[in-house]
């Protein structure tokens, strides 16, 4: 499981008669047919709101600074000019 899709089922459980499909790649009907308990409403809504999720995330770009070189030919770029950057884009830095 990915950890988008980790985060996404903890923020909102998987309805009743709902799974995902490793397989297909989505979530579906269990087992492709009615199972007690199961709506067909919760299931079009939780098929949207990974839809969103998922855009969501795609969309997050951030750029960073260039890297500074060294004399052995690697880069780093420094911890608090990467956070201002991810910053800017409007998201938070876990410390």
């Amino acid at each position: 499981m990915t950890s988008s899709r980790q985060q996404f089922e903890a923020r909102y459980p998987i309805p009743t008669g709902v799974e995902w499909s490793e397989e297909e790649g989505r979530y579906q009907p269990v087992d492709g047919k009615y199972v007690a308990g199961f709506s067909i409403r919760q299931y079009e809504a939780h098929i949207g709101a990974w839809g969103v999720w998922k855009a969501s995330r795609e969309d997050v770009v951030v750029k960073l600074p260039e890297p500074q070189s060294c004399d052995d030919g690697w880069g780093w770029i420094d911890y608090e000019d990467a956070c201002t950057a991810v910053q800017a884009a409007g998201l938070r830095v876990s410390p």
